[in-house]
């Protein structure tokens, strides 16, 4: 019969090419004709093992027990595989990063026609436009898996450097404590001495001080000199004023010659014993105010909760000294580190404007510091027990 021809479509007449379409027997023979997996021997085969060349359907044959010569084989393969990628992956963001910085100093060397740039000088904006856009997605693709910190090595306080350590210290300062305080001024004025040969030339003997301990001050006057009858509440803005301090260093990574604006502000606006004279009445409200203040400043990372907490150990740590016979060495020296720093800044400011009004506050808070260290220095045995107080309080 011939095609029929209904609403403009042309269908097929009935018996019409019955060549042309597969029989159900047809299709049978057309799945059987097709490879089964070698393993369950129910389904047809989609993949060939690249060991042993078996014909399998899927994964579940794949990792069967019939099969695990070579799939277990494979996965430890695959594994190892990975490790050394994770490797390479690191060293490749190490060198990677490295040649970002290489680059970008030579960019800013020959700036402006080879007359070459200070890029200690330069802003970070003005250093981020010296990156092409690739460096720049490089940068922060680095800085996203974390590898920067890889790249800058992470600086170790130099106060927790003690001769004695753990519940020892401990023990030694409480002993010390119950000492009397004869004879403990003469062996300051002698460690204090060792410092400032320390300082110009490393070592001294018999001394295990590290040369990245802060240079104590040359001149540090006499309290008497400064205040007839100073308050018993001075040691606790001394608490205060080195929490800001270690609190600060250790944001900055231990670095305040790149950010000395910075650092010098941040200690002022986390110490109100530095910026506003605040009287503190005890140890823990000298250290709560320090962590209320960074809280409220926004200076908290979410992914370092436990700074502040370190800090106040840090002050700890200061406060206890090298060893037994200076307890106010590193008193002295972080003290003096943070007159330095104040001095450089102000001498960075202009004397009008608002720099007028920031340098005047570091003047305030350098003389301040030089009122603290006449305590420190005339007061060993309160350090001494402060640092035992502290202790107590860090290890609650």
């Amino acid at each position: 019969t011939e095609a029929v021809a209904r609403d403009g479509i042309v269908l097929p007449s009935r018996g019409g090419g019955k060549g042309e379409l597969l029989s159900p027997e047809d299709e049978s023979n057309a799945r059987i004709s097709r490879a089964v997996c070698m393993l369950c021997e129910r389904n047809p085969s989609n993949y060939t093992c690249p060991r042993c060349n078996l014909q399998y359907c899927g994964l579940s044959c794949y990792r069967s027990p019939d099969h695990s010569a070579c799939s277990e084989e494979f996965y430890k393969e695959s594994v190892l595989q990975e490790l050394k990628d994770m490797g390479k992956t690191e060293a490749e963001g190490k060198r990677k990063m490295q040649e970002i910085l290489l680059g970008l100093r030579q960019k800013a060397d020959m700036t402006h026609g080879g007359m070459g740039l200070d890029i200690n000088k330069l802003s970070e904006d003005e250093l981020w436009e010296l990156l092409s856009k690739e460096e720049q997605e490089k940068f922060v693709s680095l800085l996203k898996r974390g590898d920067l910190s890889r790249v800058v090595p992470l600086w170790k306080p130099w106060w927790e450097e003690h001769e004695e350590n753990g519940s020892s210290l401990i023990q030694v300062l409480q002993e010390d404590v119950n000492e009397p305080e004869k004879g403990h001024n003469d062996e300051v004025k002698t460690s204090q001495e060792d410092d400032e040969k320390t300082v110009k030339g490393g070592k001294s003997k018999g001394s295990s001080i590290s040369v990245n301990v802060p240079s104590i001050s040359a001149n540090i006057p006499k309290l008497s000199s400064l205040c007839a009858n100073p308050s018993p509440l001075v040691c606790y803005s001394v608490v205060n004023v080195l929490y800001s301090y270690a609190f600060s260093l250790s944001l900055f990574n231990g670095d305040t010659d790149s950010l000395m604006l910075e650092f010098c502000d941040m200690t002022l606006s986390l110490s109100e014993a530095l910026s506003s004279g605040k009287v503190f009445n005890s140890v823990q409200e000298a250290l709560d105010c320090g962590e209320a203040l960074i809280l409220l400043g926004g200076y908290l990372d979410r992914e370092d909760p436990l700074a502040p907490a370190r800090a106040a150990e840090a002050v700890a740590h200061i406060m206890t000294g090298r060893d037994r016979r200076d307890a106010s060495g590193y008193s002295l020296a972080a003290l003096s580190q943070l007159r330095r720093m104040l001095s450089k800044a102000r001498g960075k400011l202009s004397k009008e404007g608002e720099e007028g009004t920031r340098r005047q506050k570091y003047f305030q808070a350098n003389k301040k510091c030089e009122f603290f260290q006449a305590w420190v220095k005339d007061n060993v045995q309160q350090v001494r027990r402060l640092a035992v107080e502290l202790w107590s309080e860090h290890n609650k």
